[in-house]
C-alpha cells in the first residue's frame, strides 16, 4: 500500500466529510492568537469530496518549523502516525517522497509517492505543495504553508490543505475523528518540537 508524501496521517483526513465553516463563528484571529487549530472542509469542483484546510498559529519562527515539514526523511519522528517515510530525491525545489501512514485498526496501512515543490521566501513564506505519483490513493494532493502570523518573526501561521481519497474505504465515523481530533493533534505535535 502506498500512501502520501508530506503530511502523512492528516492526508487521510482529507477525505472526510463536511465539518461546516468554522470560520464563520466567532472571531477567527481571537480563536488563533488563542491557539485553537481551526479545522474546516470545503467542496472544490475538480475532486468528488471535500478536502480539509487546518489553520493554527505555533509561536516559533518559519525557520525553525520548515525543516519539520521539508524534511520528509524524518516524518516518523515529526508527523503523527508515520510508518515509514524515505525521501527518494531533491532536485532544486522538487522532492520526491514515499510515506507510509498507520490507519486505525481494522483500517490497513496506506502509502504513497508524491512529488513536492518546495517555495522559500525567507521572512516572507515556506510552502511545500504536492501531487500522487503512485499509491494506495485515487488523488492525494495538498499543502503546507507558513506566513508570519500578524507579521510577526516569533509567531507563524500554519495552514494545512489536502485532498485526499483513499482506494480503501474509511468509515465516516473514522473520518470525522480524524479531522476533529487528529488535526489539532498534530499541530500540538509541531508546536512540542518547537519549544
Amino acid at each position: 500500500m502506498s500512501k502520501l508524501a508530506p503530511i502523512a496521517l492528516l492526508i487521510i483526513t482529507m477525505t472526510l466529510g463536511t465539518t461546516g465553516d468554522l470560520w464563520a463563528k466567532g472571531d477567527p484571529k481571537a480563536a488563533l492568537r488563542a491557539g485553537e487549530v481551526i479545522v474546516t472542509s470545503k467542496k472544490i469542483k475538480k475532486f468528488p469530496r471535500p478536502g480539509v484546510k487546518a489553520v493554527g498559529v505555533i509561536d516559533a519562527s518559519m525557520e525553525r518549523i520548515w525543516p519539520l515539514i521539508d524534511q520528509c526523511k524524518n516524518y516518523t519522528r515529526t508527523m503523527k502516525r508515520i510508518l515509514k517515510s524515505e525521501e527518494i530525491s531533491r532536485k532544486g525545489s522538487e522532492v520526491i517522497c514515499e510515506i507510509t501512514v498507520d490507519l486505525p485498526f481494522p483500517l490497513g496501512d496506506i502509502a504513497s509517492k508524491t512529488t513536492a515543490t518546495h517555495t522559500v521566501k525567507p521572512g516572507k513564506l515556506y510552502r511545500r505543495s504536492w501531487t500522487l505519483l503512485s499509491g494506495d490513493y485515487e488523488y492525494n494532493e495538498g499543502s503546507w504553508t507558513l506566513v508570519p502570523f500578524e507579521g510577526s518573526t516569533t509567531r507563524t501561521l500554519v495552514v494545512y490543505e489536502t485532498q485526499v481519497e483513499p482506494n480503501t474505504m474509511i468509515p465516516d465515523s473514522i473520518r470525522s475523528m480524524a479531522q476533529k481530533k487528529t488535526l489539532p493533534e498534530l499541530f500540538e505535535h509541531l508546536r512540542e518540537q518547537v519549544k
